[in-house]
């Protein structure tokens, strides 16, 4: 249903707004491409965020559902997509990175520690910031299905790492 997909809380050290922009270069591409952002923030940001959609003119390719309290939705709206959009600027273990991951999504993020220590495989990483790179990151792996179901399944061989008798 989705071509991509970020799960997480709307602030900007999440990279949603950059979101915008990387999503606008995708959809130079792929006009019908659609990307799901499931998560909450304070009215501002949301207010934000939904006007620099209307701007980009992108209000039929992105879908914000907001909080999703119901975790077999979340885990049916991330099975149902091909990309996993992680802009996240700070170095941190992400809970929503493993859960996307042990959905067998492929992820693209920002080369920050996180990536390369946590997690090995399953991912693609581009320079901070640079949205460009970021989208053609994204369409490589919608392009090519067998290179983004091969990083799908060393996602999910990755994040099985952190299963809970293992991690104990």
């Amino acid at each position: 249903k989705y071509d991509g997909i970020f799960l997480g809380r709307l602030h900007p050290t999440k990279g949603i707004f950059e979101l915008i922009d990387i999503w606008k270069n995708v959809v130079r591409d792929q006009k019908n491409a659609k990307l799901a952002i499931i998560g909450g923030g304070t009215d501002d940001i949301v207010s934000s965020l939904k006007k620099r959609i209307l701007q980009s003119n992108l209000q039929s390719n992105i879908e914000l559902l907001g909080f999703i309290e119901d975790s077999d939705k979340v885990y049916s709206i991330l099975k149902s997509g091909k990309v996993f959009l992680d802009p996240e600027h700070e170095n941190g273990w992400s809970l929503v990175t493993c859960e996307a991951m042990a959905c067998k999504l492929p992820v693209v993020a920002y080369n920050i520690q996180i990536f390369g220590t946590a997690f090995k495989q399953g991912f693609i990483t581009v320079p901070l910031h640079n949205t460009n790179k970021y989208a053609e990151a994204v369409l490589r792996l919608l392009k090519n299905n067998e290179e983004r179901l091969q990083l799908a399944k060393k996602a999910y061989a990755e994040v099985s790492k952190f299963d809970w008798k293992q991690t104990s």
